[in-house]
């Protein structure tokens, strides 16, 4: 016998919230070490020319879109997975 409950997105993304380990935005970092260490090269690239008193460049701020949009794409993937897999 089977019984088919529904459930609101809402409900889902608190389900997965709370089924997070605590060790989950670590792993989103480490799964996507390319983008993390552009991030980070860029930022620290932009706090020298901060520091040494040069205006940050436009070309650094698109720099920080890439990585950006490889994690979000990374966790809203991981997000519709999960979706897929409770509907």
């Amino acid at each position: 016998m089977q019984i088919r409950t529904e459930f609101t997105p809402d409900e889902l993304s608190q389900a997965m919230r709370l089924n997070r380990t605590k060790m989950y935005w670590h792993k989103v970092f480490l799964a996507n070490w390319y983008a993390t260490l552009l991030l980070i090269v860029v930022i620290w690239a932009d706090i020298a020319r901060i520091i040494a008193g040069t205006p940050i460049q436009l070309n650094s701020l698109g720099l920080l879109l890439i990585p950006i949009f490889f994690l979000w794409f990374y966790w809203y993937r991981t997000r519709q997975s999960m979706r897929k897999a409770a509907s």
